[in-house]
């Protein structure tokens, strides 16, 4: 039969590993098959070093058996941008590392600070544990922001090694009132029920003497309910028995060792007396947080009804929830509605709202108004994610909802995002209202600068907020919306829109990377990357649809909801560390992760990494990912930025923690632990190599494999694969060939192979050889083609 000799040249490996083509239009330079191979930027794929403790590690031990675990890197730490640190939760402990100071003698995991948070000083609620759930993070104006579904919020600070933590007491204002059934907004009642009364009062309706009393002394007053004596100025004009008045702290305190803002409100009640520096209030609701605990300073303010019992005694009924107070002032600007009443037309619409001021998860309306009977709207969840953005902290992710019940209407924390005022301070990281007082007669404006809370119906469970651009990228279980200024220069709070830029479905926050300034993460179906689309705006773009889908499919999807990565802007490589185990419900197992998948996003190339664990409960599993370089500190005593993998192993009982990088050149992993190490398998296996559309039989008298030497000795088996053979049983694999390549002389070596066998369609299998590396960065082969069928 005649034949022809041709030849062929494979010169680069750029597209790592495909799985979504056939045999018969499967792409050049990519691999059917790969693990433990890098496939580098120019063209290489090489073996892998093996992933080892850092040179001269340091432990830190903890228990971390049924514990979550999550890392982050803190920027900027305390206003400083030399300074930085690793945050590391394992359970319901943080402890910080000075990474910026890291050296080769003493690198990361050396240098962990004295200091420690525990969040359970946090906790909102016996249950669930807030050690088996994840801590995000987010860093701005030097300080450290902690998010925690069942924790309220804090923040870090850091001076001269020393991390403090600060509780942040989300506040928002009332824009909702209480429940009225069956009474129309215009509607003016002839009895003042409990729920009207408050709904007034909290749309302006307050108007009386004007009197504040400031603590006086340091004699503290106990939180408590009943009859109370606080210690005031004498003289203040106004005060009268029976005054409605609420009792709030001045600067930020610490009653029962738990940190308070200025501004809290920690009692309310009536006055009963005021004699000399003595005001005495029957106490008739307290924050039940701080009972039993020593009030700081403090102020007393009345809240009471003057304009409404102005009007009642004008007009024999109750202004309605339409009705605006300042709409009834006479020529002279005095509230007189006896005689402007019959000139104002009725509105048909509510009245602003939004005097009173409480917290966002303890809708306590009866404490902060002194008016009994309403029903509190409460909830333990706190936000499980933020960020901060445009000099705000922002706040979402409070999967909770009330149903309806008393004067409560049915509330949903779900899809509101919290955002507070521009901080100038500390005090103002909770701050998630306007500054003016809506109701107000004068001062009602919005400013762009006000806090306040954007609730995107229909997006369900938020699991991560990105800032991306002059915008926020808003991740949920139902979409990814955009919210930014509708006049396309930033958001503020008197000028933004939401707009929905997909249906993809976020299914958890721990997979999100930043990749200069962009999001790539994980979902059910795949993972994806938001982009800038041609015309303006953003898109969500697949990076597995007809990639490496097949082998995406096959990792369970509760590995996929805790996977977690990192970006490497060196080597332009993402990292995500994953366990390919459903072992979901074992949250020990859950958080040691052994596989990894990079993504190169320049080359586009995906290859995936088998962390070796023999089986042994000694075994170091990695439990997190961060990209780590050391600001500024250009020395040569400084290690070489890369990624670190937070370590544990398990030893009497306890675990001992530890950082770890991809450093042995002994191609080994966890050497450290016992000077023996455990080998791996790198390997790839090429693409489809046919002629004659698939009708030509060829045989290879010769493959030339291109080595590039570095100074090292390489080597691997070199073995032929024919017509899809899937396994050696076939008879259609050729026998491996062990290649051995050294040469010093030589930048880049090439070695002659003879393939055995004939077929119609071939691959190249490369596979290691015990502990050494290889580095390849093509073939040629020289083939004789039948031109027969």
């Amino acid at each position: 039969m005649p034949s022809q000799q041709i030849s062929s040249v494979e010169n680069n490996f750029t597209k790592g590993l495909i799985t979504e083509f056939t045999g018969m239009n499967f792409p050049e330079n990519a691999a059917t098959d790969t693990d433990n191979c890098a496939y580098t930027i120019v063209g290489d794929v090489t073996r892998r070093q093996g992933i080892d403790y850092e040179t001269n590690f340091g432990t830190n031990t903890l228990d971390r058996t049924g514990r979550a675990i999550n890392t982050y890197k803190w920027n900027n730490a305390g206003g400083d941008g030399s300074t930085q640190i690793i945050v590391t939760q394992v359970g319901k402990t943080l402890n910080f590392y000075l990474s910026s100071s890291s050296t080769i003698t003493n690198p990361l995991s050396k240098q962990i600070l004295f200091s420690t948070v525990d969040i359970t000083s946090f906790q909102t609620g016996v249950t669930p544990d807030p050690s088996t759930q994840e801590c995000q993070f987010t860093d701005g104006n030097g300080y450290l922001f902690v998010f925690h579904p069942s924790c309220d919020p804090f923040f870090c600070s850091y001076n001269a090694g020393v991390i403090t933590a600060k509780l942040i007491s989300i506040k928002i204002r009332d824009f909702t009132g209480v429940s009225e059934l069956g009474i129309p907004v215009n509607q003016r009642p002839v009895t003042l029920s409990a729920a009207h009364n408050y709904n007034l009062i909290n749309q302006g309706w307050t108007q009386g003497s004007p009197w504040l009393a400031q603590s006086v002394g340091s004699s503290p007053t106990v939180i408590s309910s009943g009859s109370v004596s606080f210690t005031v100025a004498s003289g203040i004009t106004g005060v009268s028995n029976g005054q409605q008045v609420s009792v709030t702290t001045t600067t930020d305190t610490n009653p029962g060792g738990i940190y308070t803002p200025a501004g809290t409100f920690m009692m309310g009640g009536t006055v009963t007396s005021y004699v000399g520096t003595t005001l005495t209030i029957n106490v008739t609701g307290s924050n039940g947080t701080y009972i039993g605990s020593a009030l700081g300073p403090y102020y007393i303010t009345p809240i009471n009804s003057g304009y409404i019992n102005t009007w009642f005694s004008a007009e024999g009924n109750y202004p309605s929830n339409a009705d605006v107070w300042w709409f009834f002032k006479n020529a002279s600007n005095t509230f007189d509605p006896a005689t402007t009443a019959v000139q104002v037309s009725l509105n048909a619409g509510q009245a602003p709202q939004g005097h009173f001021i409480f917290s966002a998860f303890n809708q306590q309306r009866s404490l902060i108004s002194t008016v009994a009977g309403l029903t509190d709207v409460t909830t333990a969840v706190r936000p499980r994610t933020g960020t901060w953005f445009q000099g705000r902290v922002w706040y979402a992710g409070v999967d909770a909802s009330q149903v309806a019940g008393g004067t409560a209407n049915f509330y949903t924390w779900t899809e509101n995002i919290y955002f507070s005022q521009i901080s100038l301070t500390t005090d103002d990281f909770g701050l998630c209202y306007q500054t003016n007082d809506p109701t107000s007669e004068t001062l009602f404006d919005l400013l762009p600068t006000d806090g306040g809370v954007i609730q995107i119906q229909g997006a369900g469970a938020i699991y991560k907020l990105f800032p991306i651009q002059n915008g926020m990228l808003v991740f949920a279980a139902n979409g990814v919306w955009f919210i930014t200024g509708s006049q396309g220069i930033g958001f503020s709070a008197n000028d933004f829109t939401s707009t929905k830029i997909s249906s993809v479905q976020s299914i958890s926050s721990t997979s999100f990377v930043d990749v200069q300034g962009l999001p790539y993460f994980w979902n059910a179906e795949g993972i994806y990357a938001v982009k800038p689309s041609q015309g303006g705006g953003l898109t969500v773009e697949p990076i597995t649809v007809g990639t490496i889908l097949s082998f995406y499919n096959s990792i369970p999807t509760a590995s996929k909801k805790f996977a977690r990565g990192y970006y490497h802007p060196l080597d332009y490589v993402i990292q995500w560390i994953y366990n390919d185990q459903d072992n979901n419900a074992d949250l020990t197992l859950r958080y040691s992760y052994d596989h990894i998948l990079n993504y190169n996003v320049y080359n586009k190339a995906f290859y995936p990494y088998s962390i070796n664990a023999n089986g042994l409960s000694t075994d170091p599993f990695i439990n997190g990912i961060l990209y780590v370089s050391s600001p500024g500190n250009t020395s040569s005593t400084s290690p070489a930025p890369g990624f670190k993998y937070l370590t544990s192993t398990s030893s009497a009982g306890s675990y001992k923690f530890t950082f770890s990088d991809e450093h042995d050149s002994n191609n080994l992993d966890w050497f450290s632990l016992d000077n023996v190490g455990n080998s791996y398998e790198s390997f790839f296996v090429t693409g489809y190599k046919l002629h004659g559309k698939g009708q030509m039989r060829f045989q290879i008298p010769y493959l030339y494999m291109y080595y590039r030497l570095n100074e090292e000795r390489n080597a691997s088996y070199i073995q032929g694969q024919w017509d899809y053979a899937i396994t050696g049983d076939s008879g259609r694999w050729s026998t491996a060939q062990l290649v051995n390549m050294y040469n010093n002389n030589y930048a880049v070596m090439p070695r002659r192979v003879k393939i055995r066998g004939r077929g119609l369609v071939l691959q190249i299998k490369v596979s290691s050889v015990g502990n050494l590396p290889f580095d390849i960065i093509g073939w040629s082969i020289y083939e004789t083609v039948n031109t027969g069928v």
